[in-house]
């Protein structure tokens, strides 16, 4: 075996002395950590931006206006010239504080409905965090507030749309009061948000108070004036409902449905979720038997492989 280099030797015998002596590590460590601190000092001090970004995440502090204030400065977009890294601390940095704020108390949240409400922010990401902190802080003074924004024309769309999923989320029994009518609406106003929004945030209402949702989303999966993607996310969710209305909503959308290919693969997914294997495979079978379409034949035979053999 050929002799380590001198200077391999030289660090293998300082490393003996050292495991001999653990008195000089102590010294050796405390003096290299003293030689890095004003080093790793710079580099703390360097997180920040030209932008007030900084370098960690910041808890908000001061009376409820400044704390606002930090949240606005917060969801305002950096300069778009900055580098990735500046925008992803940011992103983070406001998600955090959001997330604090929406802790807050009664009066945090009127001040937030207030600074709202005096207009001026013309970006959706602020608005949204005010709407966001107002409904969470102060849920019951924000139930009119947010069926007002949802139901009368005039208002952002984008706060609109977010107003129902806050509603949804802070006063779910109110939601679905408000929801189901506009569900069971053969044809939605051409001034409502989407009615993929109400779907979406009528199932979070549902599960948070365990309001049977099938019904409803039955209205909405078999109305072909529906937008389509409301009508897939009604689909989707009544394959996690298993029950005789929910299955007969969803054959009859496999076995009737021609002109949505997209719908009629989310209602076999969701049959194949909610019955039995055997079932679900009668049924496929039944369906490729008679399947005209080719593209749609192609995806029952996969899953009757995948599924069904």
């Amino acid at each position: 075996m050929s002799p380590l280099p001198t200077h391999a030797s030289a660090a293998v015998r300082a490393g003996a002395r050292d495991r001999a002596r653990p008195h000089t590590r102590r010294v050796r460590l405390a003096t290299g950590l003293a030689l890095l601190a004003p080093l790793l000092g710079l580099a703390a001090c360097d997180g920040g931006d030209a932008h007030g970004s900084s370098g960690g995440t910041a808890l908000a502090k001061g009376t409820d206006s400044e704390r606002l204030n930090q949240l606005i400065a917060a969801m305002t977009p950096l300069r778009a010239d900055l580098t990735s890294d500046h925008h992803d601390r940011h992103l983070h940095e406001g998600r955090a504080l959001l997330e604090e704020l929406k802790h807050g108390d009664r009066e945090l949240g009127l001040e937030a409905l207030r600074v709202y409400e005096e207009g001026g922010q013309e970006i959706d990401a602020v608005r949204r965090g005010l709407l966001t902190v107002a409904a969470y802080c102060a849920p019951e003074d924000m139930r009119k507030p947010l069926e007002d924004l949802i139901l009368v024309y005039g208002a952002p769309i984008a706060d609109r749309a977010v107003s129902i999923d806050l509603l949804a989320e802070t006063s779910p029994e109110r939601a679905i009061e408000v929801y189901e009518p506009l569900m069971k609406k053969k044809k939605q106003r051409s001034t409502m948000p989407d009615d993929e929004f109400f779907v979406r945030a009528y199932i979070v209402a549902c599960r948070e108070t365990g309001h049977d949702p099938v019904p409803a989303l039955a209205d909405v999966a078999t109305n072909i004036m529906k937008q389509p993607a409301s009508r897939y996310f009604a689909v989707e969710e009544l394959g996690q409902h298993p029950g005789k209305q929910s299955f007969n909503v969803l054959r009859t959308i496999l076995v009737e449905s021609t002109g949505d290919a997209y719908l009629r693969r989310k209602a076999a997914q969701a049959i194949r979720n909610s019955v039995p294997s055997e079932t679900a495979c009668e049924i496929f079978r039944e369906v490729l038997s008679k399947e005209a379409e080719q593209n749609f034949a192609i995806f029952m035979l996969d899953m009757i492989e995948d599924n069904c053999e």
